[in-house]
């Protein structure tokens, strides 16, 4: 009997009469009315959000570590190159990707590829609407790159027109003369010309040519009078102009000139009131001009000094190289000879190629006996230092501020020092003599020293060390102390600024060690005329 199952209120009903096959608790009824056994699937790998794929064996599937799904985000990790979404269309068919977003607003984004180094934003490119909200058809591309980390900025657009915009997001060309390309930005109403390209169809180089072989080509005029003119003369070309000829560029900045009295005029548009001036280069309003001289990095660039066309010595009189090959520059005169080099590690070497020292003076074999150097202060008002040395030795060491050398080619006593200051004020010289002119010649009022006995006396001989260098103990005088006892031993010295010109203001002593020598003599000679005096008191008090 057929039932409905609205029929079957309550009980059961036997299985052989819901289909054929043996039921039990590890079969199921399958819908063509036969019971079957279950099998079971076996997931590997399974975790929360894997996107779960089939597998090469039978009832069993992989959960893709590498490839999750979060209900909103479809992320994929990846530990190797060459890898990512891959997309093959088989035949004779394309392949297209739609980002699709219902955006309300004009120029809202509606999508964004991005990218990201190590987490950071660094670049992208993005997908804008237009301003048209009601059709919702037009639109513009971005493109974003980042110089550091939170600045990144629009640098390209291709707008809704089809115009590419480098540098700027909304430069707007005259509509008349719409560019393909436009770089550059004009805000605050400044104009900030780029690079615009326009191209004509068929276009073609313009040739002018003439009949005769010798001639004007082309003339530039204004309304009433011929300006200048293109000529061909005997196979060269020429540029002549009535007046000054003028190079622009940029729009209708002058960048060179040359004016009617032929100086040539580079960044300025001012002649020189000297008429010998033939170049002029840079403009008084100019914070700094360079003139630039290129060649091989083998090669040597030249300024070159002349009095004569002919092709010898005198067309170099003098000159200034730069060797790109030494990076070294040399100074030249007299037909080439040269006389300084700059060395590319700084050194000074006068009238020799191989300078040693940071400054290298050699004698010029042509030039006589002279010195190789003089130093002449000429204004009486300057009290600065003559001739100052200083080194960032501290007074520990042993190197040294100057050292003069005898016989320096070798060839008679051996090349050595026979005099140096070192970097702890030590003076030394070879044979340990110093001396002081002394010629009766240059003297007058010559009489004995007074005694210095009680001077002598009187100084206190103290042991002490400097405080810039405690661990160096020192024997000799103060001079607060020696100038109570003989004030004409100490010399009040101004305190020069180490760092600029000019006095501190302040003052710091020294003594003249050298005269209280000249006293100490005095006084040795006072007490050995008091113990002679006292050897003969004591050989007579014996004798009685």
């Amino acid at each position: 009997t057929n039932l409905d199952a609205s029929d079957l209120a309550s009980g059961t009903v036997p299985t052989a009469r819901l289909g054929s096959g043996t039921a039990s608790s590890s079969t199921f009824l399958r819908g063509d009315s036969t019971f079957a056994a279950v099998t079971s699937t076996t997931i590997n790998s399974n975790a929360d959000n894997r996107v779960i794929t089939g597998s090469d064996t039978a009832n069993t599937l992989n959960g893709e570590s590498n490839f999750t799904f979060d209900g909103v985000n479809i992320n994929q990790s990846m530990s190797s190159d060459n890898r990512g979404l891959k997309q093959v269309a088989s035949g004779n068919n394309y392949i297209i990707n739609t980002l699709n977003a219902n955006r309300s607003s004009a120029y809202d984004l509606i999508a964004m590829i991005e990218s990201r180094w190590n987490s950071t934003h660094v670049a992208d490119i993005s997908f804008h609407a237009g301003s048209d909200t009601t059709n919702k058809d037009d639109g513009y591309i971005t493109l974003r790159t980042s110089a550091s980390a939170g600045g990144i900025s629009e640098r390209v657009r291709i707008d809704s027109s089809g115009r590419v915009l480098i540098g700027t997001t909304n430069n707007t060309p005259a509509s008349s003369n719409q560019a393909g390309i436009v770089f550059g930005d004009n805000t605050g109403g400044v104009a900030t010309k780029g690079i615009a390209s326009f191209c004509a169809n068929g276009a073609a180089p313009l040739l002018l040519t003439r009949r005769e072989s010798d001639g004007n080509v082309l003339g530039i005029a204004d309304d009433t009078t011929t300006l200048g003119f293109l000529k061909v003369n005997s196979n060269d070309f020429e540029i002549k102009s009535t007046n000054n000829m003028r190079f622009q560029t940029g729009g209708n900045t002058e960048r060179l000139r040359i004016d009617s009295n032929g100086q040539v005029l580079i960044g300025t548009s001012t002649s020189s009131a000297y008429g010998n001036r033939q170049l002029a280069v840079g403009d008084t309003t100019n914070s700094g001009s360079f003139i630039e001289i290129r060649c091989s990095s083998s090669g040597t660039g030249h300024l070159l000094f002349a009095d004569s066309a002919a092709a010898d010595s005198n067309n170099y009189t003098g000159y200034i190289g730069y060797n790109h090959s030494s990076d070294a520059m040399t100074f030249h005169t007299d037909g080439g000879n040269e006389r300084l080099r700059i060395t590319s590690g700084g050194r000074f070497g006068f009238n020799g190629n191989s300078p040693s020292r940071t400054l290298h003076v050699q004698t010029n074999t042509s030039d006589g006996n002279i010195g190789l150097f003089a130093g002449e202060n000429t204004l009486a008002g300057n009290n600065s230092t003559m001739f100052f040395m200083s080194t960032v030795q501290d007074s520990s060491s042993t190197y040294k501020f100057m050292q003069f050398n005898r016989d320096q080619d070798n060839s008679s006593q051996g090349v050595a020092a026979v005099f140096d200051i070192t970097t702890n004020g030590n003076v030394r010289n070879l044979n340990n003599s110093y001396g002081s002119i002394s010629d009766i010649s240059l003297k007058e009022n010559i009489i004995d020293a007074s005694s210095q006995w009680n001077d002598i006396k009187n100084v206190k001989v103290r042991k002490f060390n400097f405080k810039d260098t405690p661990s160096e103990t020192l024997i000799g005088v103060v001079a607060q102390e020696i100038e109570t006892v003989s004030p004409g031993l100490v010399n009040d010295m101004p305190d020069m600024d180490l760092t600029k010109e000019g006095l501190e203001g302040t003052y710091t002593k020294s003594v003249k060690y050298s005269v209280l020598y000249m006293k100490a003599i005095k006084c040795l000679q006072e007490a050995q005329a008091r113990i002679e005096t006292l050897e003969t008191k004591v050989a007579a008090l014996e004798g009685s």
